[in-house]
């Protein structure tokens, strides 16, 4: 799905989708430096809430140049689909899988502890690999921030995705597709529910 987006909405997608692990990351810096830079609880406390706070504004970038888009049909209309590929039973998974956002979080920042170099350049280069990794994948990476935005991502048994605004009050709710790329697989709707209420 990574793949379908904008570079720029790449990037905010998957720092938002990492945000555990960059949280678990700061903390790991700031307490094995703890002592040296003579830092307060108070003090760790307000660096981590800056960064989520960053991260939440991120989030809002990402959501609100999503809908924008929608609500402007920026994005392609599409009348050749099968509305079925859209059905709640052709739908595999919803929001990615908890398990895979938990590996994929804590397990690279403890594999920075195993490189020789420094930890900061250790971190870069994993979520590089990673970021590599996701956008010539097909798997759905779960996004802890979009999903308190409202938004649901659903991955169909055909390996297609479809962003759910979850937004009754949008114009329409016609299924648009990101790019008219026919290798693009990733879809975009006003609200799911109305929309299969309507059919």
């Amino acid at each position: 799905m990574l793949k379908d987006l904008s570079k720029i909405n790449q990037v905010l997608y998957y720092l938002t989708s990492m945000s555990l692990s960059i949280i678990l990351f700061l903390l790991k810096v700031i307490y094995d430096n703890f002592q040296t830079n003579n830092l307060t609880h108070f003090r760790v406390f307000t660096i981590i809430l800056i960064v989520i706070i960053t991260l939440i504004v991120f989030s809002s970038i990402l959501y609100r140049s999503i809908k924008k888009k929608y609500n402007l049909k920026r994005y392609y209309q599409q009348d050749d689909y099968d509305s079925s590929n859209f059905s709640i039973e052709n739908i595999s998974e919803i929001n990615g899988q908890p398990v895979s956002f938990l590996i994929s979080n804590v397990t690279s920042v403890y594999l920075i502890s195993s490189f020789p170099f420094p930890s900061l350049l250790a971190f870069l280069l994993i979520h590089t690999l990673l970021f590599a990794m996701m956008i010539k994948g097909q798997s759905l990476q779960p996004n802890l921030f979009l999903y308190l935005f409202g938004i649901d991502i659903y991955k169909t048994k055909d390996n297609d995705f479809l962003i759910n605004l979850n937004d009754s009050k949008l114009n329409h709710n016609n299924i648009l597709k990101l790019s008219n790329n026919r290798n693009v697989r990733t879809y975009i709707i006003g609200d799911l529910e109305k929309s299969l209420s309507e059919d």
